[in-house]
């Protein structure tokens, strides 16, 4: 994580020439499973702690990986955005810049046996 006192320039534009593919719920992920996260969530704002502003948020990207593959590989980015409101709404419609990066995450998710059987049993 970033100091408070330092801005980056890293607009999230340029994260998605990178080949990563924006989360969207619902998508088909393999023949099999959907995704069930979201793009943008408003960390800020669903935060119990209040230990985020309003305008803090996490942008979320899966890495498109073959179909066979034992894992799903996902990275995060927090941005401090510029939002319309922060009253909401809490989609990316609300995200007028977000360039000041705070944090980047990246994480393997591991399919379960359960996971890897049923995809292997829908090939046939």
């Amino acid at each position: 994580m970033l100091d408070d006192a330092v801005i980056t320039n890293y607009p999230y534009q340029q994260i998605e020439q990178l080949g990563l593919d924006r989360i969207v719920h619902g998508e088909k992920i393999d023949g099999f499973r959907t995704e069930q996260g979201d793009f943008y969530w408003p960390v800020g704002v669903i935060s119990m702690s209040s230990a985020f502003p309003p305008n803090y948020g996490t942008l979320s990207y899966r890495k498109r990986l073959p179909e066979d593959s034992p894992y799903d590989l996902y990275v995060t980015f927090d941005y401090l955005m510029e939002l319309k409101s922060e009253r909401g709404p809490w989609d990316v419609t609300n995200i007028i810049r977000a360039d000041n990066l705070r944090r980047m995450r990246i994480g393997r998710s591991y399919l379960t046996p359960e996971d890897l059987k049923t995809r292997n049993q829908s090939e046939f």
